[in-house]
């Protein structure tokens, strides 16, 4: 598989597979490169700039809107991507979110990597525990997905659910207007 971290090494490929764009703070392991393959059906896996990388990683956490900081990195995805590539998104959970709407506005498909978790624990000799995780990769899911089950999982909640305060879920709060489905 390819590795490259700019668009113009992607057109060089010259190829009709899509590519794996990285917003993601790990490197990814030989069976994350292996599944993107086999079940994404990518052919090169597209690094962020150093500048990019950062910027994801240093999320400010006292900062109450993430727009600005995350412009950059708007801009990276949609000069690079090309619709129907692939985004692995993961990070600090309210530029997750962003990230991924800013993916699906952009025509990219966004995905992360689900793991299992193994706790080990190591008892030290002066009584004390350590717990290390150890997480293995599973399989790529993607966001748009999961998105549209918990829509539908919450529109049937607010269906079959009596309020008992007016700060419930309804169904008239959560589905689309006849203004917005237009």
């Amino acid at each position: 598989m390819v590795r490259s971290s700019s668009r113009q090494d992607s057109m060089n490929i010259n190829s009709i597979h899509p590519a794996l764009f990285l917003l993601f703070n790990h490197c990814l392991t030989e069976t994350q490169e292996t599944d993107a393959s086999d079940s994404l059906g990518v052919d090169r896996i597209v690094h962020p700039p150093l500048e990019i990388s950062r910027r994801w990683a240093e999320i400010p956490p006292e900062v109450e809107d993430l727009a600005s900081h995350l412009s950059p990195i708007f801009s990276w995805l949609g000069n690079e991507a090309h619709s129907g590539d692939f985004v692995l998104i993961q990070g600090e959970f309210g530029a997750t979110f962003l990230l991924v709407h800013e993916a699906i506005r952009l025509g990219l498909v966004p995905v992360y990597s689900t793991t299992i978790r193994q706790a080990v624990e190591q008892h030290l000799p002066d009584g004390q525990v350590k717990i290390s995780h150890i997480f293995s990769h599973v399989r790529y899911r993607k966001y748009t997905s999961s998105v549209k089950n918990v829509a539908g999982a919450v529109a049937n909640y607010a269906k079959d659910a009596e309020p008992e305060s007016p700060h419930e879920i309804r169904e008239k709060d959560i589905a689309p207007s006849s203004e917005d489905r237009d």
